[in-house]
This record gives C-alpha cells, structure tokens and sequence, in this order.
C-alpha cells in the first residue's frame, strides 16, 4: 500500500508530534508499505537546511510566505499558496490512501481532502480547543470549513472513544479509537528502579507554554501543598504566567531528547494533563505521558486515559478545577508507594507499544483504500 501522510508538522523541529509521526511511519514501513510524507508547516520561517528523518518527505514553501516569515500569516498565507504544488506532488505520487493529521482549516485544505481516499487522525475535539487558544476569526472560519474537509474524507481514527464518537457521529464516516502509543524498545537504559538519591519524591511535568488544560496552575498547587516533594516542570515557563513559583518547583525549559531522558532516570512519578475539563473533555491519551510509562514511571492523572486507566500504577484523580486540594491524602500515598520503582515493562508494552496499535491502523486504512477501489 502506498500512504501519504499530510501535515502541518514543522519537520525541522524535534517534539512530541514529531517522534510520534516517525514511529508511526516507521512502522508502516517495517510492514512493507511504501510511505512519504508531505508537510506544509505551520510555521513563520523555514530552516534552509534538509532534516535528517527515517522516511521520505517533501516540504512546501512558497515565495510569499517568505515576505512575512516574521509574522503571524506566514504560515495561513503558505497554506494558500502552495495547495496546487501539495496537490501535483500527490498525484505523482499516487496513494492508495491519505493520511491526514488533523488540521486548522484553510482555503484549499477540502481540495486534498477530497482528492484521494482519506482518513483524518483527530487528537482533540478541535473545535473546544480553539475556543482557548484562538481568535473568534479562526474559530468561525474553522468551523466553516471544517464542514466541507472532514465531510470529503472516508475514515476516521481518534486517539479517544470520545473523540471518536462525536466525529463518527457528527460525519456519518467509519471511525476507529487508538490511543496515542510509544516505540518502548527506543528507550535503551531503562533503570530497575529510580536514579533519585536526594531521598525527597521528584515529579515531573513536560508540556507547552500556554496550554490552559495542561493546568500548570495545579503543579504550583501541588507544590506548595506536598512540600516535601520536588516537581520538575519541561516546556512551560511559569513565571510568564505571573504566578509564584514554589521552591521546590524546579524549571528545565524546553529540553531535546537525551538530557530529558537522563531526567526521567532521576525521576519517581510522571504529572499528565490535570485540566482536561477546561477544554470540555473528559479522556486523552497523551503522548508525554506514554513516554512516561515506557522510563517506567508510575503517573498521576486528572482524565480518563483511553489506554491506561484502571492500571495499578495510575492515580486517576477528578477532572475538575478542585482536584489538588481534595486528593492531596491519595497523592501522598501513591508517592509512597511507588517512589524508587519502575512498572514492569512487561506491563507497558501491550498497553501503548506501536506496533500492535499501528498494524490496526494499516488495517483500517487498508479497508478505506480497498471501498475506493471498487467505487471507481
């Protein structure tokens, strides 16, 4: 089978998004499907240089776009322009199938859409989202468009039964969940148990600055009440929200691969998202925290988690805006009885590992280009 994968990933940029995107491909390669992928970033400027990536891929760009890379319409504008190049690139390379990443909408995006057998992966309910972090402008031009996009594909795959089901039901379109998963084997030195000596529990945190459900908030609260703990926070930098910082609130930034891995090896416990709620969402299955599991850290959780809830090494806590102040007592016990050890790989891996998750998703795709087929 022959895939495209479609996105607005900034190729260049090392993240969450990106490793996820490349075991994904990776995978799909490992069982002998031709696979490339074709990006339209969504970003202001362009690096020169070629990344170095584990499969073909070709990124568009346009002249205009170049003209505003300092402002915040260099990436609507490449968007725009560059649709008939996405477009003739697609056509040479002729996939069976289009795998699509989900996307704020643009004039042109329903043109790709529509122009092959497509499946949009949906990782939020995008609309809830927007409501937060965009203006009114966006919003009512996305939910416009929307319309017209998701209603020229064929398929779905949510990273949640939530998501899933008010898209499946909101298109009429076939739809399956799989959560968000790891590679686990990627992560070489995993330790029997915990590299912390300062005998104080330390949490950690990894995000991005701005993020009103990542809930940075309840970190500080959790800090000032568990003083006897240290919280490490990766991406957002608190003080940009005015708000004062603990102690033992401990800030890293942004941090690339190895020196976040050597932190997870110091590590007891991982912190997920811990205000779902304020983007009216009850489930997730969020990357950082797979990556968590697959260092063997035990995770503390404000949502239903699509893969691992229920798992003794999860504290689920309520999805709400009180959830600190009233399971400070459970979080204490769970912090005593997992500092200094890891989960069981055993136990992670059939819960997020790739492989599994990705031979259903080729499946899926499989069905979708096969129904093309026969229609034409």
């Amino acid at each position: 089978m022959k895939i495209a994968y479609f996105t607005d990933i900034n190729l260049h940029e090392p993240n969450g998004i990106l490793t996820k995107l490349s075991m994904q491909c990776q995978e799909w390669i490992k069982a002998g499907n031709v696979v490339k992928v074709f990006s339209v970033p969504n970003t202001g400027k362009i690096p020169e240089h070629t990344p170095q990536l584990p499969f073909d891929f070709e990124i568009f760009d346009s002249r205009f776009s170049k003209k505003f890379h300092n402002s915040g319409y260099a990436s609507y504008i490449r968007k725009f322009f560059v649709t008939g190049k996405v477009l003739a690139a697609l056509k040479r390379f002729q996939p069976d199938v289009l795998y699509v990443r989900d996307l704020i909408w643009y004039p042109g995006l329903e043109r790709i859409i529509k122009s092959f057998p497509a499946v949009i992966e949906l990782n939020t309910l995008l609309e809830s989202e927007l409501s937060l972090i965009a203006s009114g402008k966006v919003q009512r031009m996305h939910n416009w468009g929307s319309l017209k996009s998701y209603s020229a594909a064929k398929g779905f795959v949510g990273v949640t039964k939530e998501i899933t089901s008010f898209y499946t039901k909101k298109y009429g379109h076939q739809g399956i969940t799989l959560g968000n998963g790891y590679t686990v084997s990627t992560v070489e030195a995993r330790q029997a148990t915990t590299e912390n000596k300062s005998g104080r529990p330390q949490l950690i945190f990894v995000g991005y600055p701005g993020l009103a459900w990542h809930g940075v908030d309840k970190l500080i609260e959790l800090s000032e009440n568990i003083p006897e703990i240290d919280v490490h926070v990766v991406g957002p930098i608190v003080e940009e929200n005015g708000l004062k910082i603990p102690a033992n609130m401990i800030q890293h930034g942004f941090l690339d691969k190895a020196p976040l891995a050597e932190l997870y090896q110091q590590m007891d416990i991982g912190i997920g998202t811990l205000a779902l709620h304020r983007k009216n969402m009850t489930e997730a299955s969020p990357l950082k925290v797979r990556e968590y599991c697959a260092y063997g850290l035990p995770v503390i959780l404000a949502y239903n988690d699509t893969d691992l809830s229920g798992q003794d090494f999860v504290l689920e806590i309520e999805n709400d805006e009180d959830t600190i102040r009233k399971n400070i007592v459970r979080i204490k016990q769970f912090i005593s009885t997992w500092q200094h050890t890891r989960v069981a790989i055993s136990k992670v891996i059939p819960l997020i590992d790739y492989a599994a998750k990705e031979q259903q998703r080729l499946k899926f795709m499989q069905s979708i280009a096969e129904k093309n087929k026969q229609h034409t």
